[in-house]
């Protein structure tokens, strides 16, 4: 129980409105709403010490040539000393850059120093007014209620701080006017506890209202910064904390790791079962990443099936790799979606920062290039970035570039390898192969410009030119002779596969089964 009152206590200092009624959130939303509350007082707090530096003069000009003087300049020296401490204090503070949170203790301190000076206030009443003058007591009196108000006003985000800094000025003041023994004291004293009421409820109304435009605010942006699908951050989000961890990376020598995480497979998934299986096994997905990393890393859905986690402690390359090796086991398992048994293929490309880069673009760049590698790997395979792959990824650009015209610029030519009957020793057909011959790097690898041509869309093209100029070579050649074609799983998305064939073998004349040999093979054959 006592545990419990502490931690209430806790609360309460910390500023927590549920303590008064007010809106409950989550810790980190609250650590927010904190720093602005902090953010509010701090620009409100360089005005208000210099109030109570003017007012703590304007009491020792009325004060002057009393019995009093001395002790009012020794109580004002004080209040001065302090306001212009806290001023200044406050004043570098606001103009430095603003935290998006600040902890429970922060606002813990600035509401013991509100009590501090409500003390120091408070005392005003209590030590000058039973022995002042008629005037005097008129400017004590009009100073301690500008105090109030002020404070209130000052305070009005954080009521306990309010409360803190006004309520020993109330006390003060009520403890000045029984001292009087006045038959007004009765009317003044409902008058004074009438104003503090009315004072806090305008307090605890504006703070409430305050924290519930806050949290309806910080609920619309979290919104825009989700994943509609697997409430994992968005790539928005994802670009706010790579560019907030580069910051830290360069102002306090902070390192991080940045993986991408690729199910290669994603969309063989989505042609095979269709648009809801994948968004089904994308929720599944992200709900074992969630499983298979650490609190601190941040986790985001950039598209389709890529991730990206930004690792931000344990940033030695054999940790990073622990980490990664975690990551792309946990879609080992098959997955059980509408009673189906879904196997799954991940890469994983990771850069470390900031030595792979100094800014976003360029870790991005090289995260990117590292999965690459990895896709063009073995199945489940994890890469870092190496320096030698910049060379890579400018060969693969310029392949890139240069691919879009090659057709054009009848750099793409067909090689026939023939099909050769073991049996008759004959040849009975030739597989039509595209070779690129570039005019500066030389002959290009199938296997390196086919995926490019691939990822890029270019295969549609290509692959019609490939089928249309094989049909016209087996057109001249005898009877029995056919022709294979080679055909890429990304063509056969595309719906106009078929009218092209057929549109390629009726302009090279070139029927689509007619006898060929012995076993009557097609005269085209296209493979998949």
């Amino acid at each position: 129980m006592q545990r419990l009152y502490a931690a209430r206590f806790g609360d309460l200092l910390a500023g927590d409105l549920r303590v008064f009624g007010g809106p409950s959130t989550v810790e980190p939303l609250a650590g927010r709403i904190r720093a602005q509350q902090v953010s509010i007082v701090l620009r409100n707090t360089p005005l208000g010490m210099v109030a109570n530096i003017l007012n703590a003069a304007t009491f020792i000009m009325a004060i002057w040539g009393s019995p009093d003087q001395t002790k009012a300049i020794l109580w004002a020296s004080i209040i001065i000393a302090a306001a212009g401490f806290v001023g200044l204090r406050a004043r570098s503070s606001f103009q430095s850059v603003k935290p998006r949170s600040v902890s429970r203790r922060t606002t813990q301190n600035l509401v013991r120093n509100a009590f501090l000076f409500g003390t120091l206030w408070g005392a005003l009443p209590v030590l000058f007014f039973s022995g002042a003058t008629g005037a005097a007591q008129v400017v004590i009196t009009c100073l301690s209620a500008g105090m109030i108000a002020g404070g209130a006003a000052s305070f009005s985000t954080i009521p306990i701080a309010a409360i803190a800094y006004t309520l020993p000025i109330f006390v003060g003041s009520a403890v000045a006017i029984v001292w009087m023994e006045s038959p007004v004291n009765l009317p003044v004293a409902i008058l004074i506890v009438s104003y503090a009421i009315t004072l806090f409820r305008a307090v605890l109304a504006h703070a409430v209202e305050f924290s519930q435009r806050f949290i309806l605010q910080a609920e619309s942006e979290n919104a825009i910064r989700r994943d509609v699908l697997t409430s994992l951050p968005n790539r928005f989000s994802f670009n706010e904390r790579l560019e907030n961890a580069l910051v830290d990376a360069k102002q306090f020598d902070q390192h991080f790791a940045l993986l991408l995480f690729d199910l290669t497979n994603f969309d063989e998934v989505n042609d095979r079962f269709g648009r809801a299986m994948a968004d089904a096994l994308l929720v599944e997905v992200a709900a074992r990443l969630r499983k298979s990393t650490r609190e601190s890393d941040g986790i985001a859905r950039l598209e389709g099936g890529e991730f990206a986690i930004i690792a931000t402690r344990d940033i030695r390359p054999d940790q990073i790799r622990s980490l990664a090796k975690q990551i792309i086991d946990a879609p080992r398992a098959p997955f059980l979606i509408e009673g189906r048994e879904i196997y799954c293929r991940a890469s994983i490309g990771i850069a470390l920062a900031p030595s792979d880069g100094l800014d976003a673009n360029q870790l991005l760049r090289s995260a990117d290039t590292a999965l690459y590698r990895a896709k063009t790997l073995a199945a489940s395979s994890i890469q870092f970035f190496s320096p030698s792959d910049d060379e890579a990824a400018a060969r693969r650009h310029a392949l890139e570039r240069d691919l879009a015209s090659a057709l054009a610029n009848d750099q793409l030519w067909l090689a026939f390898q023939p099909f050769l009957d073991l049996g008759s020793d004959r040849i009975r057909g030739f597989e039509a192969l595209l070779r690129w011959q570039h005019p500066t790097l030389g002959p290009i690898p199938p296997s390196e410009f086919i995926p490019l041509a691939e990822e890029t869309g270019l295969i549609h093209s290509i692959g019609h030119w490939v089928v249309k100029t094989a049909c016209l070579a087996a057109a001249r050649w005898p009877r029995d002779l056919r022709v294979s074609v080679n055909l890429s799983v990304v063509q056969l998305k595309n719906k106009a596969l078929l009218d092209g064939i057929v549109v390629a073998l009726a302009e090279a004349g070139l029927e689509p089964r007619r006898p060929g040999g012995r076993n009557h093979r097609n005269c085209a054959d296209f493979e998949f």
